[in-house]
């Protein structure tokens, strides 16, 4: 963020079937506006190309 605001957040892959892998999303740490931030969900990465790619997020977040 401008402010240098940070959220660092952990993904674990559940299911790796090239070339989609989907997993589990969740927030760890946030700084500045985002500290304290929670949070989790789900993802799928397309691979597209080998430079070519693209993710859909799903989840919620709490900021207090």
């Amino acid at each position: 963020m401008p402010d240098g605001s940070k959220i660092v957040a952990q993904y674990r892959p559940t299911e790796d079937n090239p070339p989609v892998t989907k997993g589990e999303w969740k927030f760890l740490s946030g700084t500045g506006l985002y500290q304290g931030i929670t949070g989790s969900g789900t993802f799928e990465f397309h691979q597209i190309h080998d430079k070519v790619a693209y993710d859909l997020l799903e989840g919620e977040y709490k900021i207090p």
